[in-house]
């Protein structure tokens, strides 16, 4: 199928001239090459796209980060559109997971937060406040020419550096196959995951898979900073990390009550501001290729 229409983020890995070079190698094998639209908003890409989905039955090729891929998501999987992605941004944390995968189109598996789509990683607690500090300072050259190694310095100079408070959080969850279950404590943050890595190239659920309908919940145990830089090194280098440290549980739903509101971040974005969130997976929900 040949795709409908190109959306570019013009400010995806920092900005800089459109590759349309990049983006024709990209699409190229997919027949004619369709308009490529550029823009700079959200407003724009979100207008752009929900016009494309009004359509239906044409495949959207999303070139961008993964911010910009959770735009379309949100707005093609309800249509029943696929999506090829083109990444341009600086984790391409979607596009990474599907190169590894055959075959490289595929149904994918969404999880909604609170109404909210993502696909790759979300959660609360330290990661979003991480993920909230990079998004923030997400434009300029810096970016481009520091690639993933942005998110490692960000983690690691919030973990040294930042007031960092512990929250307690009870979730409970159901598996594909399990009943009911509650877990709780006090934790640095929670994680939920729809595949293995995120921020490029930190392993944090080895057994995540997009197609397995289900999602992954972490739990980063309060053990204090050093622990904290610990972890991450270890999920860095792709090391299993000790379950005193990192709880992993299973589920097709769960519902997330924190002691205190936050963000809960997911495909790198803000996306929910709340005490409570109740997560879904949505098996296959969304055909993509890379």
């Amino acid at each position: 199928m040949t795709p409908g229409v190109v959306i570019v983020n013009r400010r995806a890995g920092g900005g800089g001239p459109l590759p349309v070079a990049r983006i024709h190698r990209a699409i190229g094998h997919l027949g004619r090459i369709p308009p490529i639209i550029a823009t700079r908003t959200t407003g724009e890409a979100r207008a752009i796209i929900d016009e494309v989905a009004a359509r239906r039955g044409e495949l959207v090729a999303i070139a961008g980060g993964d911010g910009s891929v959770n735009l379309a998501i949100n707005a093609l999987a309800g249509a029943d559109i696929p999506m090829a992605v083109i990444p341009l941004g600086t984790a391409n944390d979607l596009a990474t997971a599907l190169e590894k995968r055959q075959p490289a189109r595929r149904r994918i598996d969404l999880v909604r937060v609170n109404g909210v789509r993502f696909c790759t990683t979300g959660g609360l607690g330290i990661a979003a406040d991480i993920a909230l500090r990079i998004h923030r300072g997400r434009r300029g050259p810096g970016r481009r020419v520091l690639g993933t190694s942005i998110y490692a310095l960000a983690a690691a100079e919030h973990t040294l550096f930042a007031r960092i408070c512990p929250r307690r959080v009870r979730i409970d969850y159901r598996g594909q196959k399990s009943a009911a279950r509650t877990i709780a404590g006090e934790v640095h943050g929670v994680l939920v995951s729809n595949q293995a890595t995120l921020a490029g190239s930190l392993t944090v659920c080895p057994r995540a898979d997009h197609a397995d309908g289900v999602f992954e919940i972490g739990l980063l145990h309060a053990r204090g900073r050093l622990s904290l830089v610990a972890m991450l090194l270890r999920m860095r280098a792709g090391l299993p990390v000790p379950q005193s440290h990192l709880t992993i549980v299973r589920a097709t739903e769960a519902h997330i009550e924190s002691d205190s509101e936050g963000w809960f971040f997911g495909d790198g974005e803000p996306l929910v501001r709340h005490r409570q969130f109740a997560l879904t997976i949505e098996p296959g929900a969304l055909e993509v290729t890379c």
